[in-house]
């Protein structure tokens, strides 16, 4: 069994490539629209990782337990 280390895999060349191979109508139908990590980025940070990002700075001065 072959396991392949996906996390070499640049997203954004794997979704341009998925793009370019499955059929335009088929691909929206199928779940595969492929977004940019800048762009899914510019949906996620302000709905929840910049309170994450405050508040983990903060805590970096806090005691470990």
């Amino acid at each position: 069994m072959v396991i392949l280390d996906w996390s070499a895999i640049n997203p954004d060349i794997f979704g341009s490539m998925i793009q370019a191979v499955v059929d335009k109508e088929q691909r929206g139908g199928m779940g595969r629209q492929y977004a940019s990590v800048p762009n899914i980025m510019k949906v996620i940070e302000p709905l929840f990782l910049n309170d994450f990002y405050l508040e983990f700075e903060a805590s970096k001065n806090e005691p470990k337990n």
